[in-house]
């Protein structure tokens, strides 16, 4: 019952060879001793790791994959447990040895059970990322940020099929076991997962076929510190075969690091195969923000967070200048005839934390809140002692939901309280970090 099947030369001698994940948490072996057009399995019993059965409580879902790029396969293994598991290689690849594992890191932290989990460059960045069905039959996606011999998982999006979520076709049901694969052999990798009903379906990577552009007009752009605007053309384009339903949406930030503020222009249609929306808009910027370079960008996907192409420029907002005192962030110009557009991000009527997830955590969490009005965010953390241990630089966001990241690393385990000031408001609160 529940037998997940990953398929492998697990001894390297030219022929692949059956690795079963079992309901039971155990992931049994079963080596080839015939040849590669011939196979003959022959039960090995259990893989061990530390010198014990590999036991994962339940629903054992192996991948094999050279985590560390060493050089040496290494076993993943998915769960019935809120987690995924990493066991590594400490032999060789014709003998491994797998060590005791270690839960793999993400954040925000995995928190469904039963995940069916695979790795790979699903982005076409070259790196390898991390994709999981599980149960309810969603998948989701951490793209990596890291490197593929330390890959880190820092944003979670849920996969959609040309902007509609995967999901479950039977009601009562999901369960997405799922493999990345180059189903149509066009370089990519593409999404294959059955579901409980008994179905299995294809979806074939478009990434890179559906593409945006921005660019501005009559460059350099630079605004005196009084504020000004600027104007740009926004495109977006269709290379698939099939239509999609997309959202165009733009954001800026001072570099190298700030954070990200929008979106300003916020559109989403069905774009046809081979067709191309392009219009010209006005971009204000006030005169609140901080003199330096800005990265204006448009992004097209599946709004807030699951980007499948990106664009942008840079302007200047210079600390010098007097001129009409701009101080609102409205967008403009050339309506889209075949695009509502709209601005999905409400705006609250008080400052307030929405939630802090996870809590505990260990060693980050993220601080969600709403402003009601455009303010310099700033977040301090203090011990049981009423000692700053921590004091993130301040930001000019404007209104709407918002989060930060706080990472308690070099902080030792225990209750914090952090402090989240707006302008002239604040809200406080509890946060636990446990190692």
């Amino acid at each position: 019952m529940g037998a997940s099947p990953q398929m492998v030369d697990w001894d390297e001698d030219g022929d692949k060879d059956l690795l079963v994940g079992e309901y039971d948490g155990h992931v049994h072996y079963f080596q080839n001793i015939g040849t590669a057009t011939n196979p003959v399995l022959h039960a090995m019993g259990h893989l061990q790791a530390g010198g014990v059965d590999i036991d994962v409580s339940q629903l054992a879902i192996p991948v094999v994959n050279d985590w560390d790029e060493d050089g040496r396969k290494d076993l993943i293994v998915g769960n019935d447990l809120a987690n995924i598991k990493v066991f590594m290689n400490t032999g060789t690849n014709a003998r491994p040895v797998l060590a005791a594992s270690y839960n793999l890191v993400t954040n925000p932290a995995i928190t469904q059970i039963k995940n069916a989990p695979d790795i790979g460059d699903l982005n076409g960045d070259g790196l390898k990322d991390l994709v999981f069905g599980w149960w309810q039959g969603t998948v989701v996606y951490y793209p990596n940020s890291g490197t593929n011999a330390a890959p880190v998982f820092n944003e979670v999006h849920t996969l959609t099929a040309l902007g509609t979520v995967i999901d479950p076709n039977d009601p009562s049901g999901g369960w997405t076991h799922l493999e990345l694969n180059d189903w149509d052999e066009d370089g990519d990798l593409d999404l294959l997962y059955g579901e409980w009903s008994g179905t299995i379906y294809v979806h074939l990577n478009v990434t890179g076929d559906v593409t945006a552009a921005v660019t501005p007009v009559n460059p350099p752009i630079v605004i005196p510190h009084s504020g000004g605007s600027f104007s740009f053309n926004v495109s977006a384009h269709n290379e698939a075969a099939n239509p999609a339903h997309v959202h165009v949406w733009t954001m800026m930030r001072l570099e190298p690091s700030g954070p990200w503020m929008g979106p300003y222009l916020n559109a989403s249609a069905t774009v046809a195969s081979g067709a191309t929306i392009s219009r010209t808009r006005t971009q204000n910027v006030p005169g609140s923000l901080e003199p330096g370079t800005y990265t204006y960008q448009v992004r097209i996907g599946d709004y807030p967070n699951d980007i499948w192409y990106q664009s942008g420029f840079t302007f200047a907002i210079s600390p010098v200048g007097d001129g009409p005192w701009v101080g609102n962030f409205d967008n403009y110009g050339e309506s889209f005839d075949d695009l509502t557009i709209d601005n999905p991000v409400s705006t609250p009527d008080n400052f307030v934390v929405s939630g802090v997830y996870p809590n505990p955590f260990n060693p980050s969490t993220v601080i969600r809140f709403n402003l009601p009005n455009a303010a310099l965010v700033q977040l301090d953390v203090f011990d049981t002692n009423g000692r700053l241990v921590r004091a993130q630089h301040a930001a000019p966001l404007q209104a709407g939901e918002h989060n930060i990241t706080f990472d308690g690393a070099g902080l030792p385990s225990g209750v914090y309280t952090y402090k989240l000031t707006a302008g002239e408001q604040a809200a406080s609160g509890k946060m636990v970090l446990m190692k």
